[in-house]
């Protein structure tokens, strides 16, 4: 007879964590809810061996006296092996039965051998993916002399997540419904190549994603036969996306918040980028912020704080969780307060700005628990919604890509309220299903002409710009006001801080003044001015309305204005060309500005303004120097509410 290789699979794809065989399982916990035991079941097998006349190209082979059988679980983990020897005589038929498993789909890899104990060469292979049914039994004939009547997938439709693999098994079956294990060749063939990277081994196909994201329609054919089975898969997001790599952790995160239950010990967050806080001095060590976690997913933030030492239960001393959500002015749309004891949670709000703060009470038990060093929390948007006025409740409705918190403690016991210490901003995108833009749309267009360095060294936030309500733009497209379209960058500290002190009127005492201000590209000085005085921080109304500058021509009738200069501080004089990255200026407060900030536009000689564009950026959540999210692109254009830095 012809000797036959049959084809080689395993299960399809499937990331549930198991326990292996054994008496009983646990599933994983869900946040705020035990673990339960799940009840296992059983896969059974009628195997019918060809007699040894047949001459069939579709046998297992006729010296063939043994069958093995691995069985392995949806995570590729091995639980069983099982060695079935050929019956004698005129019997043509075995039962076997694999008991005790997991109620997932498992892959049973059979292998025909000469010896009766699965000994010798490999003679033909196969694979078979069942579902085993929770407390029951799935039973299969598994015939061995059949011809094929019609052949399935075990996807028939999929999405390719960022950084995944899918595995797909096609399965021959006869015209009674019994599995056919296959000698003979297959093909898998895509309608979208670039969508999708196919790698095979007869009856199993790994998909990974391809360059670009898109459907395909993939089929799978045995030659021999000429029967086939197709399946739809979707690639969510191509190779090529600069951003490709952030959406992998996106995934990742995803994966372990699933883990994530909040009992205060935070073994589950291992994962979970976290943000680091400095060994600030503060008078309270049980207040001392070293860490903090978040996690924003379609229903719920998760928000995790880490001290230097066990919290007093005072409940008079909290801990605050300030979340930034919404592009609003505040950097802080609302507050949560975590007493001591778990059992006082506060919010605070300021509805609009000039508004007067609005502070409430409400429960989260049990979905908070305090434990040792660690306050963890989630906080459901069901509830918040019921505590926030309307434009907060309904940015949790249509939220942002990206969120910030900043976790601080106070101490309550003493009028006005002692701040003791204040962590690390910390970000996160939202977890959802990707594809989702990591940036907020520019009004239209919003498309750049030319991109600039980033006129100034250093972490810098965005608090202008293209996506922007202060910019008056909405979506009616370019602005022909002078500043319409514009960017301004603030200087802050790991906590989000302008200065040191906070809030001071000093200017000098702001991480932004005296900073060198860079040229952005290569050009020649139009005009400037530098005669202006720098007015104190935090005047309000700030009370200078003009700003020295300088403004630079860049080319194709488009000049950049540098604006808020110190007084007396700009290096070339009007004519002179620069080059990208010569230090023209010093950091002021000349204009209208409440402290130092980088005034930046890009404009036509009839002073329509146009969008800001950098090129070789980092762009971060967080102005910690190691952001866990950072991303780095060739070109991107300004979005507020980012922090971005040259590469």
């Amino acid at each position: 007879m012809k000797k036959s290789f049959l084809a080689t699979g395993i299960s399809a794809l499937a990331l549930i964590g198991l326990g292996g065989c054994g008496g009983s399982s646990v599933s994983p916990g869900t946040p705020g809810g035990p673990s339960t035991p799940v009840t296992r079941g059983n896969a059974a097998f009628n195997i019918k061996w060809p007699p040894r006349s047949s001459d069939t190209t579709r046998l297992i082979p006729q010296a063939a006296n043994s069958l093995l059988i691995l069985v392995t679980d949806s995570n590729g983990t091995q639980v069983e092996r099982r060695v079935i020897t050929r019956p004698t005589g005129d019997v043509l038929e075995t039962h076997i039965e694999f008991n005790n498993l997991d109620p997932v789909r498992h892959t049973f890899n059979v292998s025909a051998h000469p010896g009766t104990s699965a000994d010798g060469t490999a003679q033909a292979r196969g694979a078979v993916s069942l579902d085993v049914p929770t407390g029951g039994t799935v039973t299969q004939s598994l015939r061995l002399d059949s011809t094929i009547d019609h052949i399935t997938l075990s996807q028939t439709t999929a999405d390719i997540k960022p950084g995944r693999e899918l595995l797909v098994v096609a399965t021959p079956y006869d015209s009674d419904g019994n599995i056919v294990l296959v000698a003979g060749s297959w093909q898998w063939l895509s309608t979208n190549p670039s969508a999708l990277s196919i790698t095979y081994d007869k009856g199993l196909a790994t998909f990974r994603p391809g360059v670009n994201s898109g459907t395909t329609i993939v089929t799978a054919k045995d030659s021999e036969s000429g029967k086939s089975a197709t399946c739809a898969v979707n690639n969510r997001v191509g190779t090529s996306d600069p951003d490709y790599n952030t959406f992998i952790q996106v995934e990742n995160v995803v994966d372990e918040t699933a883990k994530i239950v909040i009992d205060g010990n935070d073994a589950d967050w291992n994962k979970i980028p976290s943000y680091a806080d400095t060994g600030d001095p503060v008078s309270d060590a049980t207040r001392n912020i070293l860490s903090s976690s978040v996690v924003a997913t379609r229903d719920s933030f998760y928000v995790r704080i880490r001290t230097a030492a066990a919290p007093s239960t005072s409940a008079a001393k909290t801990y605050w969780a300030g979340f930034d959500i919404a592009n609003t002015y505040q950097a802080t749309d609302f507050e949560i307060g975590f007493s001591a004891d778990g059992k006082k949670t506060q919010i605070r709000y300021i509805a609009n700005v000039g508004d007067p703060i609005v502070t409430g009470e409400f429960d989260l038990a049990p979905q908070f628990v305090k434990y040792g060093t660690v306050i963890e929390a989630r906080l459901p948007y069901a509830v918040l919604k019921t505590l926030l006025p309307a434009n907060l409740a309904n940015a949790l409705d249509n939220p942002r890509p990206l969120l910030r918190l900043v976790a601080k403690t106070v101490d309550s016991t003493v009028s006005p309220v002692v701040l003791i210490d204040r962590g690390a901003v910390t970000g996160t995108y939202l977890i959802q299903a990707t594809p989702f833009l990591l940036d907020p749309p520019l009004p239209m267009p919003g498309s750049a002409p030319i991109n600039l360095r980033v006129p100034a060294d250093g972490r810098w936030y965005i608090s202008q710009g293209g996506f922007s309500d202060s910019n008056g733009q909405g979506n009616s497209g370019v602005g022909t006001s002078i500043g319409a379209w514009s960017v301004v960058l603030d200087k802050r500290n790991e906590s989000g801080i302008l200065s040191n002190p906070e809030n001071s009127v000093t200017s000098s005492n702001y991480f932004g003044w005296n900073q060198n201000i860079i040229a952005p590209a290569n050009g020649s000085i139009i005009t400037l001015t530098e005669s202006v005085s720098d007015i104190n921080a935090l005047s309000n109304p700030p009370s200078a309305t003009s700003a020295n500058f300088l403004q630079l021509s860049v080319g194709g009738g488009l000049s950049v204005l540098l604006s808020s200069l110190q007084k007396n501080s700009v290096v070339p004089n009007a004519g002179d060309s620069v080059s990208e990255g010569d230090t023209v200026a010093k950091l002021g407060t000349t204009g209208w500005v409440n402290w130092p900030q980088i005034g930046l536009s890009l404009r036509d000689a009839g002073n329509t303004t146009y969008p800001i564009g950098f090129k070789n950026v980092r762009i971060c959540l967080s102005p910690i120097a190691v952001d866990p999210w950072e991303r780095k692109r060739a070109s991107w254009d300004a979005r507020e509410g980012f922090y971005i830095e040259k590469q």
